[in-house]
Order: structure tokens, then C-alpha cells, then sequence
């Protein structure tokens, strides 16, 4: 019986460890914690308009200047950015995600776009928003 080459063990372990890799990714639930920084009520500091942020992703941003109605969404957050997804209105970004850095510390969030193809949203997300309060946990669980 012949010797299996080095080339064929090293394949063979890493084809494991992607397998079990892409196993746990797709099996570990999402963590919610990872939006507490951003958590809360917020108001923005050049509009006046009032963003809230719940654990789950959602947020309503409200009082917007030029928007009659509350805009709803959904937040996904990484390590340093967030991804804007628009639900309601529907129409003023259709299915495009706004990509945004963000820094948070105690009392102010602020965002740099790193790339958005809604000229809607772009206007309506100010860059520095002041902590109005935390908000409470609606998730059930």
C-alpha cells in the first residue's frame, strides 16, 4: 500500500475544517447583543429627525424632513458597518441596501457612507445622532 502524498492529507484536512466551519455558521443562531451599542432612540443632530433602533434589527426612523410618513427597516450590523435595508416606503429604495460605517460610544452614533445607491436615504441619514434614551427589549423569547 502506498503512502498518500502530503498534498492529498493537507487537502483532506482542510476540506474538514470548511465543511465544519460552514456547519456551525449555518447552524448558530444570530446573536442579538451585537446590536446593543446601537440600541436606542436617537435623534439627529442636523435634522431633528428620530431614529429608533431595536435589538431584533428593526428601526423606525421618524419626523424626517420632506417624508410624511415613518420609515421602517432593518438593520444587520458587522463589526464596524451597518447594512440599511428600507421596507416602508417601499418605492423610495426599492430593494437596495445602504452600507454605512459607524461609530458608537455612550451618547453619539455616527455614520460615514461607505456605499449607497438610494439618493433618498443618503439625504434622510444624518451623520452624527445624539442618544435620546435606550430602548426596551421587544423581541420575545
Amino acid at each position: 500500500m502506498s503512502k498518500p502524498s502530503p498534498f492529498k492529507i493537507i487537502f483532506t484536512m482542510l476540506s474538514v475544517a470548511a465543511l465544519l466551519a460552514l456547519g456551525a455558521c449555518r447552524n448558530h443562531p444570530v446573536d442579538y447583543r451585537m446590536h446593543m451599542s446601537v440600541t436606542g432612540t436617537w435623534q439627529g443632530a442636523q435634522s431633528g429627525a428620530l431614529l429608533t433602533i431595536y435589538e431584533d434589527g428593526r428601526f423606525f426612523l421618524e419626523n424626517v424632513p420632506g417624508s410624511d410618513a415613518p420609515i421602517r427597516g432593518h438593520i444587520e450590523r458587522g463589526f464596524d458597518q451597518l447594512l440599511i435595508h428600507y421596507l416602508s416606503p417601499s418605492a423610495s429604495c426599492g430593494d437596495s441596501i445602504g452600507i454605512y460605517k459607524f461609530e458608537c460610544d455612550r451618547k453619539t452614533l455616527t455614520f460615514e457612507m461607505v456605499k449607497d445607491d438610494c439618493s433618498v436615504r443618503t439625504a434622510q441619514i444624518d451623520r452624527t445622532w445624539n442618544l435620546k434614551f435606550r430602548t426596551c427589549t421587544t423581541s420575545l423569547k
